[in-house]
């Protein structure tokens, strides 16, 4: 039996915002992205120390933002950031 490999930096990230697509629910934690990229490549070993840091990443670049922040035993609650939707239609 082969063992799994560790995933490099880069592809942590590459797998963190894959795995938000999947997402099914407005608000998730690191731990939901780390189960959904899981499964999405079991043969991946995902550290949780990579996959939080990756999470904090994507926080800072703007592409996910807090929506409950945790503290101490409660987690971060993160959700994508909504569309500007304020685009208006022209009929021609």
């Amino acid at each position: 039996m082969e063992s799994a490999e560790s995933a490099a930096k880069g592809e942590v990230m590459k797998a963190a915002r894959e795995a938000m697509i999947f997402l099914t629910n407005d608000t998730f934690t690191w731990k939901d992205i780390h189960a959904v990229m899981t499964d999405l490549s079991p043969d991946e070993v995902y550290h949780e120390n990579s996959v939080r840091q990756a999470v904090r990443k994507l926080q800072e670049r703007g592409e996910i933002e807090v929506a409950s922040q945790g503290a101490g035993r409660t987690p971060t609650f993160y959700r994508i950031p909504a569309r500007n939707s304020n685009t208006e239609v022209v009929a021609g």
